[in-house]
Formats: structure tokens, sequence, C-alpha cells
């Protein structure tokens, strides 16, 4: 049972336009308190769906390649041995990795 949510609307075309509202209670200790724009929530998990959606969508458009190297799109100033494993730091990590 979903108790509280918080939904935010962008207008693609209108991106300061963003509307956000809060819905429900959320458990606070012993008590509930409203949900708002603001409220917090634990997202653990369920955000590698999303990730993998992106990524997945980025792949459909042509933009990316499943096995092009994630350091292809860090900004040129980025330390790029922060996207490599350090045991074997001369294989590409993909994004074929990280979203299997």
């Amino acid at each position: 049972k979903v108790r509280g949510a918080s939904i935010t609307v962008y207008d693609k075309d209108k991106t300061s336009s963003a509307v956000t509202r809060g819905y429900g209670k959320i458990a606070s200790g012993a008590s509930s308190k409203d949900v708002t724009a603001d409220t917090a929530f634990m997202t653990a998990s369920v955000s590698k769906v999303f990730a993998g959606a992106a990524v997945l969508e980025l792949v459909a458009q042509g933009k990316i390649s499943l096995n092009d190297d994630i350091c292809d799109v860090l900004p040129s100033d980025w330390d790029q041995s922060t996207c490599r494993n350090p045991k074997h730091p001369n294989t590409p990590v993909t994004w074929r990795h990280l979203v299997t």
C-alpha cells in the first residue's frame, strides 16, 4: 500500500515550469506527517530500474552502444582512473556492465 508520494511534472519545452506536489502521509517514528514537495524518500534499488531504462533508451536512439566505454561520456578534465576497475585498469567499463 502506498501511503504517500511526491510527483513532479515537467513540460519538455519549459523545464522551469515544473510542478511538484506531495500526497498522503509518511510515517515518522510513532507519528506521521504530510508528504510535501520536499519530502525525501529512500529509493534504494528502485533507481536501478530507471537508470537501466534510461541507458537502453539512449541505445535505442543510437546515442550510445552497450559496448561503449563509460569514460567516453565524462568531461575531459575528469580523472579517468575513477571509471576503471582498479584490478583491471586496461579493461574499459561499459554500459553493458552497468545494466547487467
